[in-house]
């Protein structure tokens, strides 16, 4: 029972990780027209980790807001916007890839790390 009730917090997850994916990556394109990739990153992240935040705390580990998972989940965003926007300028400096792959690569090597912390973490009970 506790097997198959984490394997579907796991899927919602999953599944509300992309769908801000999707948005997330959509607005990194619209910046990336007039930002350097890595401003354009911290830009999309900001906004769809908002949303993230909203959908993953109400819909996926159900928990009630609280100014400690306001904040640790503000500083998780602030950890991954940081890892992933210099990877990702990283990347697209130093390949071939363009931006928005180096984004979508760094994106899915951060998203069990990212998982697991606001489990364990910031939506802990």
């Amino acid at each position: 029972m506790r097997l198959r009730r984490g394997a579907l917090t796991f899927a919602k997850f999953s599944l509300a990780s992309l769908c801000c994916a999707a948005a997330d990556q959509l607005l990194f394109m619209l910046f990336s027209i007039r930002l350097r990739p890595d401003l354009a990153y911290a830009l999309a992240r900001l906004l769809s980790g908002t949303l993230n935040y909203q959908i993953v705390r109400r819909r996926v580990l159900i928990r009630e807001g609280s100014a400690f998972r306001a904040s640790a989940y503000a500083l998780l965003a602030l950890c991954v916007m940081g890892v992933g926007s210099q990877a990702t300028r990283a990347l697209s400096a130093w390949t071939p890839l363009e931006p928005a792959w180096a984004k979508i690569l760094c994106d899915l090597s951060l998203f069990l790390p990212n998982y697991w912390v606001q489990r364990k973490w910031v939506f802990r009970r």
